[in-house]
């Protein structure tokens, strides 16, 4: 199964401009899920130990997007170890993809 093509253009972030930090300038991101998956589409942005998932950026065909919490699946394959997608994901574990 092949990654999906979907891109999006991620908005920058107001935090490192307030932080006095370098402003960050808008990036691109790939949908992780596979070819033709049937919801929409998802990026993993950080990792979240604490509560057993990460934050990810789903977005939509008409360009909404939005931040989500969402927690690991479980599959576990013997020869590729953890799916690194989100409980529930549409198509194939990340091994898959």
């Amino acid at each position: 199964m092949s990654q999906c093509t979907a891109v999006a253009l991620l908005p920058a972030s107001q935090r490192a401009a307030r932080k006095g930090g370098t402003p960050a300038e808008p990036r691109p991101i790939r949908c992780v899920l596979g070819e033709q998956h049937p919801d929409e589409h998802a990026y993993l942005l950080w990792d979240d130990d604490r509560l057993g998932g990460g934050v990810w950026v789903r977005w939509t065909a008409g360009g909404r997007m939005y931040r989500v919490l969402l927690i690991r699946c479980t599959h576990h394959d013997e020869l590729h170890g953890p799916c690194a997608l989100f409980a529930d994901h549409p198509s194939g574990h990340s091994w898959e993809v």
